[in-house]
């Protein structure tokens, strides 16, 4: 079955902070990662 739609915006979302580390190592790295989101409108199932 087809189902029709149009995109209507795409966003990005809130930023999250990815953090890796091992213990008694100093050694630490942070990273940034934003996901995408898109509005869809479904015009037709």
């Amino acid at each position: 079955l087809p189902v029709t739609g149009k995109v209507l915006e795409v966003k990005k979302d809130k930023k999250i902070i990815v953090f890796k580390m091992k213990a008694k190592k100093r050694y630490r790295k942070t990273q940034g990662h934003r996901q995408t989101k898109a509005k869809v409108l479904i015009e037709k199932i």
